[in-house]
Parts: C-alpha cells; sequence; structure tokens
C-alpha cells in the first residue's frame, strides 16, 4: 500500500468541507490476493494465483486470475481511515457497485470525496476505485464517523507482517530427481495418508515402494484415496511388528535401500530397526532428523533428533552432528 511515509494526521468533523478528496495509489501483486485468501478463508481459484505464474511484483497477471471484489472494496477503507477523514475514522455504511474487474499488476487509484456533511460526527464520502487507464472497477458511497479529537498516526505502529514464497522442498525433491528412484520398503501403509505419501513420491520418481502390510487393508486404503495400486508389490503381513522385521530383512537382501514409516507406531518400526541381532546398527549412531519447510526462512529447517537421541551429551552430539549436513 502506498500510504505516504510522514505522520497522518486526521480531519476532525469540524474541519471538513464538502469537496474534500484525497486518493491512494496501489499495484496488485499476488502476495495481495494470498493475504486476503488467508484472512478471509476465500479459496476461490477465481482470485488464486499460482506462483509461478505470477510473482511477487509481477506486472502481468495470470489469464482468468481476478483481484476479490470485497478486496478492491477493503481498499476505500485505507484511504478513509489513515488521510480522510483519518485516524478515529469509523465506517458506518457502504454501498458498491462492481463494474469491473482488475488483476495482477494493474496500478488502482482509490479515491473518495466529501459529497455531505450530517449530524455530527456523521459525514457522506463518493468512493471509486479506478485504474490507471481511467477504468472504473467500483463506485459507492460511505458514512463515516468522522473524528471529533486529534489523533496523529506513526507509519511504524503497524506491526510486522512475515510473509514469505520459499519452497524447499520442492527444491530437495528436483535435486533428490536427478538420482535413480530407490527402491523403498513401505511399513503398513494401510491408510490413505501414509499409502497417499508413499503413492507420491512414487510419482515424483523418488522411490519404487514394496508395501509390507494387510493386503487388505492397504487395498481399502487404496479404495479410499481412489489410487491404482495393481502394478505394486504388496507383501501380505497383517501383523505390525513382523512386517517391520520383514522390510528390515529386505534391506540385507538388497531388494531395498531405504525403510519408509507407513501407519505403524514409532517403537513397533524402530525396535526392529535398532536391535543388535538382524537390525540395521552400524558403526556410528542411529540419528532423526526432521526437515521443515519454514516459507519465511531461505533456507530448509533441520530439526535433530527430536525422537531419538532426545538428550544427547556433548559426546553425542558430536557424533551426531556429521549426519545433519
Amino acid at each position: 500500500m502506498n500510504i505516504p511515509g510522514y505522520d497522518l494526521h486526521n480531519h476532525l468533523w469540524s474541519e471538513l468541507q464538502i469537496g474534500d478528496e484525497a486518493s491512494i495509489d496501489h499495484t496488485i501483486t499476488a502476495r495481495d490476493l494470498y493475504l486476503f485468501a488467508h484472512a478471509s478463508g476465500n479459496l476461490n481459484p477465481n482470485h488464486m494465483p499460482h506462483l509461478d505464474v505470477a510473482q511477487e511484483g509481477s506486472q502481468e497477471g495470470a489469464a482468468g486470475i481476478v483481484a476479490p471484489s470485497m478486496w478492491i472494496g477493503a481498499l476505500i477503507s485505507s484511504v478513509l481511515g489513515n488521510i480522510l477523514p483519518g485516524p478515529g475514522t469509523s465506517h458506518r455504511k457502504q454501498s458498491l457497485d462492481f463494474v469491473g474487474h482488475a488483476q495482477i499488476g494493474d496500478q488502482l487509484k482509490i479515491y473518495v470525496k466529501l459529497i455531505e456533511k450530517l449530524e455530527s460526527p456523521k459525514a457522506l464520502f463518493a468512493t471509486e476505485v479506478s485504474t490507471s487507464k481511467g477504468e472504473i472497477i467500483a463506485t459507492g458511497i460511505a458514512e463515516v464517523d468522522a473524528p471529533l479529537e486529534k489523533i496523529t498516526l506513526l507509519p511504524d505502529q503497524l506491526p510486522g507482517l512475515l510473509l514469505g514464497e520459499h519452497n524447499h522442498f520442492e527444491r530437495i525433491i528436483k535435486a533428490a530427481q536427478n538420482l535413480p528412484p530407490m527402491p523403498t520398503a513401505v511399513v503398513c501403509p494401510d491408510d490413505a495418508k501414509s499409502l497417499g505419501g508413499a503413492l507420491m513420491a512414487m510419482l515424483a520418481g523418488l522411490i519404487l515402494p514394496i508395501l509390507l502390510g494387510s493386503r487388505e487393508a492397504i487395498e481399502a486404503a487404496a479404495n479410499e484415496a481412489n489410487a491404482d495400486i495393481r502394478e505394486i508389490e504388496i507383501i501380505d503381513i497383517a501383523d505390525h511388528k513382523l512386517a517391520a522385521a520383514t522390510a528390515v530383512a529386505l534391506v540385507h537382501q538388497n531388494r531395498v535401500k531405504a525403510i519408509m514409516k507407513g501407519n505403524v507406531h514409532s517403537d513397533e518400526l524402530l525396535s526392529q530397526v535398532v536391535k543388535k541381532d538382524g537390525g540395521l546398527r552400524g558403526a556410528q549412531r542411529i540419528s532423526h532428523v526432521f526437515v521443515l519447510n519454514v516459507p519465511t526462512l531461505s533456507y530448509p529447517l533441520f530439526i535433530s533428533d527430536a525422537a531419538i537421541n532426545i538428550a544427547p551429551d556433548l559426546a553425542t552430539k558430536v557424533d551426531i552432528s556429521p549426519k545433519c549436513y
């Protein structure tokens, strides 16, 4: 929002004169539409540009994507609340006729003009939103309570807003796609979410899954997820502990290179992984890492050992650290 960089002071009802006017300019970005979607809960795809089509600051709107009419209407409050009458103004009524649409990259002019002073503190303003080409987007009448006391608003009084658009998972996935798909034992993917995660990894070219668990339950999960698993190998094992043990055995047989957790308790899976005889222990300590995609960070966030070495001493930390890079 192009709000002046100086202090914002108001105009009292007694100071207002018929014909007083004010305006601001605002160029629509993809970020505006995403912020409105989050704040309003309006997820209408007509207003949801894809970031690789309409990047922040882009002057080119995505085909068919228009700014929500009520978001455009809300811009009027920024003029009334910040400039004329300014801080302390309270909206009573707002009529709006939306006669056009705006897209990402359009520069809007939001304009208000005092047309009538009613009984104090009421005032009527004509309101209008138009593009830099002069096309009218919205018109209406606002009835407000103008301020009766002087208020000055500093521009930096608005709390900061963190909004990022980093997608680290996409970058990591693209890097992994340069490698051959990894044969992977998926233990007990017998609900739609765990099976869906395995299938997403397969479709992305990351893994070649072998599904271990109750065939009946896995097929039921596939039906729930509307997924076709007829071409995927299933090893029918109803017992979760035995399914985990079989997954470990497949590693020793060189049939798989990784084990993926499905709908199975961590202790059932890990008890087979860490056991001394027949497990997957090596010369170094087993570690665990969460990889988090935090949009406001310019790098992926790794959190080590929230589930394995939950209270490591210094020597344990030293042993873990090389695995985190």
